[in-house]
């Protein structure tokens, strides 16, 4: 948690640069900060490393002396003054593994000789995995070839965050490039918790992570953020840190995409080529919800309140010809079907041994965990649709440099007077409790000195259950079939 530092802070937004510099492809270093006008920093755990973007008042003529090709390196270090951790950096500080310049995309002209000058980048690992290809096996746990990977295939120094997982495996990577081998890899990677949290790979200020949501969602919120009261001011500057200057609500969940994708009811069918069988498997998400990690299901890894986004209530009534599905609830009708070819071996006992290869031990054992399908598949295809359309909200902050992507947060936003219901409650049904922080837009004005930033906030249940009623009202009060049947209702058409 952050904690007040003997270095002060003026007020909220604040920044103090250390250094900002460019080593072009000759080899010259060039000192930016007297010309950098506004740097941007792009990082998600839905993306595999640091984007971003640096604007420039090119006052030392950059084109001339480079000129810039592509090839150039940028060292950037920037921090929140007033602020230290115990567990992280809290400092954006790319100066000893440095980020690569990947275009130069404007040229406008400023004045007085001056032109505008955007430089995109992204960090030196995405150079190295574009001229870099795996074409051999690995083996151990998932977690531990992703280390492998990282550090032998992409030269990587950065500090990797990685939750171990569970299942020893042989992979053999067909000539892909290293990152497309870890997407692979976290595909299949399973939790040690045994609840079938898939993984996701991404880089933020500190490092690169390679960890289940279960980790995610398990840890304590950084910060609480609260939405200002109009005409008031805070008390302090670390109040004013907290306080969210603008929200906008970007979804509360889609039932029709969430059907089609899998996110509440899907069947998994698995034809085993070796054994000439077949097997299914159907996921239903509010059977499974309880065995899955949601945003407020832990809080700093105690229980909390955590419910469905739907209801159990039925979509279909008892009677209903129009369809040959029984009744049920949304997650009672698979809308997704996943077909998977698998070869299984099994031993001499009938013990099913995993997927055919003919890499045993010594004694015959089989010490490998085939890709078993039906553990990750279904939960991964509906967590991950929740991380798109759950409870979402973009939040404008004041720059807080010791929050990333991958953190969880608190944020509660008051009922609006006009909206309040009879039980006439504080917060917000939808956007009250943790959330993911899911994408983080750094933005740092040089002109004003300013940080600001964008947060992606996303929850994927609700702090309250949802009511619940007895039959569905799809059809309520509409005849069952039509009365009539009108064919020749355009033949005069053709008269």
């Amino acid at each position: 948690m952050a904690k007040a530092s003997s270095e002060t802070i003026s007020e909220a937004g604040d920044f103090k640069v250390d250094e900002v510099s460019i080593t072009t492809s000759t080899g010259l270093v060039v000192d930016l900060l007297g010309s950098v006008m506004h740097i941007t920093f792009f990082e998600s755990i839905e993306t595999a490393a640091i984007t971003g973007n640096i604007l420039l008042s090119d006052y030392v003529n950059l084109v001339a002396i480079g000129p810039i090709i592509g090839q150039e390196f940028i060292k950037i270090k920037l921090r929140t003054p007033g602020l230290q951790s115990d567990s992280l950096k809290g400092n954006i500080d790319f100066t000893e593994n440095l980020l690569v310049v990947t275009s130069m995309k404007t040229r406008e002209p400023l004045g007085n000789g001056l032109q505008g000058v955007l430089l995109e980048f992204t960090s030196a690992e995405m150079l190295k995995n574009e001229r870099t290809k795996i074409n051999r096996s690995y083996e151990g746990t998932c977690s531990e070839i992703f280390k492998k990977i990282m550090r032998s295939d992409l030269d990587c120094t950065k500090e990797l965050f990685v939750e171990p997982s569970e299942g020893l495996k042989k992979i053999v990577f067909p000539n892909v490039r290293p990152i497309h081998a870890i997407h692979m890899l976290k595909r299949q990677a399973i939790a040690k918790d045994g609840l079938n949290n898939p993984y996701m790979f991404y880089e933020d200020m500190n490092g690169f992570h390679f960890r289940s949501f279960a980790s995610m969602y398990a840890q304590p919120p950084v910060i609480k953020y609260t939405t200002s009261v109009p005409g008031s001011k805070a008390n302090n500057v670390f109040e004013e840190l907290r306080t969210v200057m603008s929200y906008q609500i970007v979804g509360n969940g889609d039932t029709l995409l969430g059907q089609r994708l899998g996110a509440y009811s899907s069947n998994l069918t698995i034809y085993d080529t070796f054994a000439k069988k077949q097997t299914r498997q159907q996921f239903n998400y509010l059977d499974s919800f309880s065995k899955i990690s949601h945003a407020n299901s832990l809080s700093g890894g105690r229980p909390g309140k955590s419910f469905p986004l739907v209801n159990s209530s039925p979509i279909e009534r008892a009677s209903n010809p129009r369809f040959d599905v029984p009744s049920g609830r949304i997650s009672d009708f698979p809308a997704k079907s996943f077909l998977v070819p698998t070869a299984r071996f099994h031993d001499a006992d009938g013990v099913d041994q995993g997927t055919i290869n003919y890499h045993n031990t010594e004694n015959g054992n089989y010490p490998y965990v085939g890709g078993d399908t039906k553990k990750w598949l279904q939960v991964r295809e509906s967590m991950l649709t929740h991380l798109e359309l759950g409870i979402t909200a973009n939040l404008e902050v004041h720059g807080n440099t010791l929050v990333n992507a991958g953190d969880m947060i608190e944020f509660n936003l008051p009922t609006q007077t006009a909206a309040k219901t009879e039980k006439n409650e504080k917060y917000d049904f939808f956007f009250n409790g943790q959330f993911l922080i899911k994408k983080i837009r750094h933005d740092f004005d040089f002109g004003q000195m300013r940080h600001e930033m964008v947060l992606s906030v996303v929850r994927d249940d609700l702090a309250v259950e949802l009511e619940e009623v007895a039959e569905s009202h799809e059809y309520e009060n509409k005849p069952l079939a039509p009365t009539t049947d009108t064919e020749d209702f355009y033949s005069h058409l053709n008269d």
